[in-house]
């Protein structure tokens, strides 16, 4: 009786203290948290978009930029169309790609996939 009470003892030690000290970090627990801000917005909730205008400034985990004509955020997609922007920082993006020959004036960024069109 005595050794099984040992062996349990230890047992019950052994998951709480697997359970208590893992570094597994919960998936769920990260979401996309990112700043955006312009000098005005309009939105349209049939299309589920909104448009920043003037100034716009936008911090992620992914990409910062600062001093945009126009950002066009698509919450269907979760994409921002980035216009003419200023200090562009791509800090860490799954996906980079660069067309060969751009045929839109803006920039692209999904931020689901956390994926950058330049």
């Amino acid at each position: 009786m005595k050794r099984f009470l040992q062996i349990t003892a230890v047992a019950v030690l052994l998951c709480t203290s697997q359970t208590a000290f893992s570094q597994e970090k919960n998936p769920a627990s990260k979401k996309n948290i990112f700043n955006i801000s312009g000098k005005s917005s309009s939105r349209n909730l049939n299309e589920k978009t909104v448009v920043y205008h003037d100034e716009v400034s936008f911090t992620s985990e992914g990409i910062t930029f600062d001093h945009a004509d126009k950002v066009v955020m698509d919450e269907n997609l979760g994409t921002l169309k980035i216009y003419n922007c200023k200090n562009l920082k791509i800090i860490n993006v799954k996906t980079l790609e660069k067309p060969a020959k751009k045929e839109n004036d803006y920039i692209t960024y999904n931020y689901k996939e956390n994926t950058l069109v330049l």
